[in-house]
C-alpha cells in the first residue's frame, strides 16, 4: 500500500473507529506512529486493508488498544488472503466448490 492508499484506507479506518484520531492526537509522536503502520501495513492492498477493518470492526473480541489495529488489519488481510488462494487451489483442482452442496452457495434451498 502507498501512502495515498494509506490515507484512503486510514479515513475509512476512522470511520468505524471515530476515537482514533483523538487517540493519535494525544499520542507524543503521532507522525512516527502513523508512518509505522503504514510500513506494517506496506503489504496489505488498499481493498483487502478496507475489508480487514470492515471484519475488525464486526468482531465481537476487538483489540485491547488502538495501537494494536495495524497488526490485526495485516493479521486479517493475510488470514483473508490465504483463504482466496486456498479456494482457488481447489477450483484449478476440482472446478468449481461450492461451501453448501446444497444450495452451491446461492442461499436458496427447496423444501
Amino acid at each position: 500500500m502507498n501512502q495515498p492508499d494509506f490515507n484512503e484506507w486510514w479515513n475509512h479506518h476512522c470511520t468505524f473507529y471515530p476515537g482514533l484520531n483523538s487517540w493519535l492526537e494525544k499520542q507524543r509522536e503521532p507522525a512516527s506512529i502513523l508512518s509505522a503502520w503504514a510500513n506494517v501495513l506496506s503489504s496489505v492492498g488498499l481493498h483487502d486493508a478496507k475489508a480487514a477493518s470492515q471484519e475488525l470492526y464486526g468482531q465481537e473480541k476487538q483489540p485491547q488498544a488502538y495501537e494494536r489495529h495495524a497488526a490485526a488489519i495485516r493479521a486479517i488481510a493475510s488470514e483473508n488472503r490465504a483463504e482466496a488462494a486456498e479456494s482457488q487451489q481447489a477450483y484449478a483442482r476440482y472446478g468449481q466448490t461450492f461451501k453448501c452442496s446444497e444450495c452451491q452457495d446461492t442461499g436458496w434451498c427447496s423444501v
